[in-house]
This record gives C-alpha cells, structure tokens and sequence, in this order.
C-alpha cells in the first residue's frame, strides 16, 4: 500500500534526506505541508507525517491532551517519530499520552547513527505492514451497547455485534474487554476467563463485517494460542 509523506518535521536535513531517499526506492510519494492533498475518492494513499520526536513531543507538550486530541478528528493522518538524539530520550514519558491523543496513530521507531539506512529500511519495512488495507490499526469494545469497532489500514471503519465474535461453547467464555491488536496488525487477540489467547484472522474479521451485524459466530474461525503469564 502506498502512501504520501510529510518530511517537513523532521529538522535535521541530511536524515531528512536519507528518509526520503528510503521512500522512494520503496514507491512512495513524499510532499510538503503547503501541497494540496489528493481527493481520497481517488487513491488509496494516506498521508503519513514523519517528524523527530522532539519536535513533535515538544508539541504536544506545549499544546496540552484537549488541543492536540482536536487536531485529529476521525480521518486524521498517520504520525511515525523518529528518535535518534540522547536528547530525544527525554521526551519518551510522554509517548504514551501522545498515542492514546492521537488516537493510536502514532508509531516511534529508533534510529542509531551509524546504522541509519539499515534502521529505516527495518522500520519502514514494520510502518509499511501496518499499513496491509487488511491490517486493523484500531479494535474498541463499547459494553453500552455490545459494539465491537474496528478501524483498517485503508481507513474503512465498521462494527460487529459481540456475538458475533462470540464462542458459546468455551467455557470459560472469552471477555470482550480484553479485545485487541496483536503484534502482526493482522491478527485480533481476545483473552478467555482463564487467560488463554484466541486469534482471530483481521481478514476474516474484515469479511464479517462486510456482511453486517448478524453473521452467526460459526463463521469466525478462531484458535487457542498461548496462555498470558
């Protein structure tokens, strides 16, 4: 999946320049804060703001939770920070708070001085996976209504009742609030009573939805994984 890049955060010109490099090898389109975006009705692409942490964390610092969680409305870009200074270091208490504020649209990704290329090439490499249109970036349970939301790559939103998703025959059941993104953004985790991970396939869940809300729970194929310690 490709997509367009914003460089302009980044301050420090020869890395800049080393992104954009590694961009573009890789068929992606970087521009700056002034170009017009393009109609989303016309390319899959999103736009992706790459900055040094600093800049970015001093940011939001100075801006606060309320002000920057309202320059991200529902269809805000994607942010990858980069930290590559002992300086930068400093700011990463404040990680956190910047992902949950930006609506889980953050990736940080380190960079060492001497293994510059190899570390993007490695990182971008991770960014871009994120970005499979298969890929849930964002999965919520609300229990006030029994919704399970989800949120994929190529910025599609749907939901699904819980039952869907429901195994009625384990015992003991699996706990909706336990629903996540597992390590490969491709796959959907959710805990049963006794800690037992279930894997559900985001491919598989991106057709569930597709079909509505009242898709009967045989449909969802699903295997035990690890016990959580």
């Amino acid at each position: 999946m490709h997509f367009a890049v914003d460089l302009s955060r980044i301050a420090d010109t020869p890395f800049r320049d080393e992104v954009e490099r590694a961009l573009v090898a890789l068929g992606h389109e970087t521009r700056g804060t002034t170009d017009a975006p393009r109609d989303p009705g016309r390319s899959p692409e999103r736009l992706v703001v790459m900055a040094d942490l600093s800049k970015l964390a001093a940011a939001y610092s100075k801006s606060g939770w309320s002000a920057w969680r309202e320059c991200f409305p529902s269809m805000s870009p994607l942010q990858v920070v980069f930290v590559r200074h002992r300086d930068e270091e400093h700011w990463r208490h404040l990680v956190d708070a910047m992902m949950r504020a930006s609506g889980c649209r953050l990736w940080v990704y380190k960079v060492r001085p001497a293994s510059v290329k190899q570390d993007l090439r490695a990182c971008l490499a991770e960014f871009t996976a994120h970005l499979d249109p298969e890929a849930v970036l964002d999965v919520r349970y609300s229990a006030s209504d029994r919704m399970v939301r989800f949120e994929f790559a190529d910025g599609a939103r749907r939901s699904v009742r819980w039952p869907a998703l429901e195994r009625p025959a384990l015992h003991p059941p699996l706990r909706p609030e336990t629903i996540r993104v597992g390590e490969n953004p491709e796959i959907i985790e959710i805990l049963d009573g006794d800690g037992d991970v279930y894997d559900f396939s985001a491919s598989r869940i991106r057709s569930l939805v597709a079909q509505g809300p009242a898709v009967a729970p045989r449909e969802i194929s699903m295997r035990p994984r690890a016990v959580v310690g």
